[in-house]
């Protein structure tokens, strides 16, 4: 396994661990299944996504796990990204805290529709 295949898959790993926690630690529970659910899809993507540029475009991929708000150059970009980090992560709290605070019902249909987009 070369450096960057390592990087990727260390990357990965600590994305699903995080992802996990800004989940599961909200809900109070592991018991979600909604949550079981979008964790395997969007670790799945990742993935496969990860293992396509590895073969096709390792430079894309190396410039993609150096980014962020840090690895911004401009303030403007800095902050964006900054925004869009914060906006990800409440994108998973929310649900989070729906789920465990009982806010909505949300119907099969809607979770597995939201979940294949």
């Amino acid at each position: 396994m070369n450096n960057l295949s390592a990087k990727t898959l260390l990357s990965l790993v600590a994305l699903a661990i995080s992802t996990g926690l800004l989940i599961f630690v909200p809900a109070g529970t592991v018991r979600y299944w909604q949550a079981w659910a979008y964790l395997a899809t969007f670790m799945g993507a990742s993935f496969f996504i990860s293992l396509y540029l590895i073969k096709r475009d390792p430079a894309l991929l190396k410039r993609r796990l150096s980014g962020g708000p840090t690895a911004e150059r401009s303030k403007r970009q800095k902050l964006i990204m900054l925004f869009a980090s914060i906006g990800f992560i409440g994108l998973l709290i929310v649900p989070a805290l729906d789920n465990r605070l009982g806010w909505s019902m949300v119907p099969l249909f809607a979770v597995i529709v939201g979940d294949f987009l």
